[in-house]
């Protein structure tokens, strides 16, 4: 074979393998980081707080641009739940370009006149409901 036969034939190697190890990574790796989520007291409607999660023109982000919104009561969890949809590929990362308190993002042009012409894609947020046992009733 040629010398670029075999550049070829490693390069196409190297992809395979680099796929093949990401499997196993996304594997191996928590499925819920959510369960990171140590007992928070509970919070009604009124406690929760927009943030917005923004995507750039991109391959690797969950949408092509646009944006997700969630509701809840504080930034920490706000992150911990979308890593839970979203995870990023790298621990400690969040698998957007941009993070905004809806008061900020309300005041952009992103938010009239969207993002890469996306606008929401999604709501993310976590309820809880407890169901009383029959005995309890």
């Amino acid at each position: 074979m040629s010398a670029v036969r075999y550049i070829i034939v490693a390069m196409i190697s190297i992809a395979f393998a680099s796929f093949f190890a990401y499997l196993i990574y996304r594997l191996i790796k928590d499925t819920f980081p959510i369960a990171e989520i140590e007992d928070e007291p509970e919070y009604n409607e009124d406690d929760l707080n927009e943030y917005f999660f923004l995507y750039a023109d991109s391959p690797r982000y969950p949408y092509k641009a646009g944006w997700t919104r969630v509701l809840a009561p504080n930034l920490d969890i706000a992150h911990k739940l979308f890593n839970a949809f979203h995870p990023a590929e790298i621990e400690g990362l969040t698998n957007c370009a941009a993070v905004y308190d809806g008061d900020t993002f309300r005041q952009t042009s992103i938010f009239s006149t969207g993002n890469y012409g996306e606008y929401e894609h999604e709501t993310l947020t976590a309820h809880r409901m407890t169901i009383a046992k029959k005995d309890e009733q």
